[in-house]
């Protein structure tokens, strides 16, 4: 199928959730006008993980960085591979997901409050018919085709690797302890293994992004159902209903579902001006919709993106403010209160025993004047103060 007759419909949406402050997830679609031939489109989710709660910025890098590589045909100067191979977008995404591995490395190293945050990705490109994806994490991608759902990645975790050498089944691994571990992140080690595949794409197919917000919470079955059938409401109400279930389940992670559909004609629909992009790190807000507002109690605001231009790519800017977290600042007054009630402690005893005036005997003549013990509670109060100090400028 020709790129020329490929006709685009989207559907895009993302929820913070109802437990967590911050949404992490951020995704990025583009079309054109803001891609140009070989591309028909990019597609990209991304979860962001880590870092003194720095998630949303690993994510927003990864946004940016492919925003403006895909607008201005940047990365054609980046890809050590000639654009006239079938198969060049499979080393474009690997070579473009290592460079944002090196960016973010490189700017967590730079801050400390950003020390080993990092990202999942799953980034797929269309273009000449085929579907190229570009995956680490446990983002995912699906492909729904004549009514049947295809899981087109692995996740990279701990459980779907006890799940794949028959150690769990799949339910078990549902509501395992363990689910949460992911054995690939984006900015967390020097070496990055990217997953690579192209699909060829036929009239009538969807794709499917999602973050694990909504497959932690809702099934592969579920997910078909929303795009399938007679009664099928279009793209944008399916989006909204899957974040909606998954509310309704929950909601304890942040929650992003892209749909891109593919039909003969040409045409783009579902985005304005070529772009949609949701990103707390680089402003963007998500289109909230109305199915939403029962569960969340949030107003839509629109984010396809008409009029905005590529943000400039830098090696960093300073983050959006955000609130700390409820239960850290909990957490973080309990353990003032401790270290305050043992420096007091310390303290006296270190008075009583010099108002004692009376050595310890240890044995083996070993005796402690009281000073000497007074000394040593002191200096561990001091030490204790120090380490508090250090704790709080962490949690500034």
């Amino acid at each position: 199928m020709e790129s020329t007759q490929l006709a685009l419909q989207f559907g895009h949406t993302s929820h913070v959730g109802r437990v967590r402050e911050i949404n992490e997830d951020s995704y990025l679609i583009l079309a054109p006008p803001k891609v140009t031939l070989p591309v028909d489109a990019l597609i990209l989710v991304a979860d962001g993980v880590g870092g003194a709660e720095a998630g949303e910025v690993a994510s927003g890098i990864l946004v940016q960085s492919f925003w403006q590589w895909f607008e201005q045909n940047s990365y054609l100067q980046l890809v050590h591979y000639s654009p006239d191979h079938a198969d060049y977008f499979i080393a474009a995404l690997k070579e473009l997901l290592e460079s944002c591995n090196e960016q973010l490395l490189r700017v967590s190293n730079s801050d400390r409050k950003l020390a080993n945050m990092g990202s999942t990705c799953t980034v797929g490109v269309v273009s000449k018919g085929r579907l190229f994806l570009g995956h680490v994490g446990d983002t995912r991608a699906y492909m729904l085709r004549n009514n049947h759902i295809q899981l087109l990645t692995a996740d990279h975790t701990w459980v779907a690797d006890e799940v794949a050498a028959g150690r769990l089944t799949p339910a078990q691994a549902q509501n395992h302890p363990k689910r949460n571990l992911i054995n690939r992140v984006i900015g967390t080690s020097p070496m990055l293994r990217v997953d690579r595949k192209a699909f060829d794409l036929l009239p009538g197919d969807t794709v499917i992004f999602t973050s694990d917000g909504l497959t932690g919470l809702v099934t592969d079955l579920e997910i078909e159902r929303a795009f399938t059938g007679e009664n099928h409401p279009g793209l944008q109400a399916a989006c909204d209903s899957l974040v909606a279930t998954a509310n309704h389940r929950g909601g304890a992670d942040n929650i992003t579902v892209l749909a891109a559909s593919l039909q003969n004609g040409t045409g783009i629909k579902g985005i304005t001006g070529g772009i949609a992009v949701s990103s707390v790190y680089l402003n963007q807000p998500v289109a909230s919709a109305q199915a939403l507002n029962s569960v969340s109690g949030e107003q839509p605001s629109n984010s396809d993106g008409q009029g905005d231009s590529v943000p400039t790519l830098v090696e960093w800017s300073s983050p959006v403010e955000k609130p700390r977290k409820a239960h850290r600042r909990w957490e973080y007054g309990v353990l003032l209160l401790i270290v305050v009630l043992i420096s007091v402690v310390l303290a006296l005893a270190a008075a009583l025993l010099l108002m004692n005036e009376k050595a310890i005997n240890l044995g083996n003549q070993f005796t402690l004047a009281p000073w000497h013990l007074a000394g040593c509670f002191t200096g561990i109060a001091v030490w204790i103060g120090i380490a508090l100090g250090v704790l709080a400028e962490r949690n500034r």
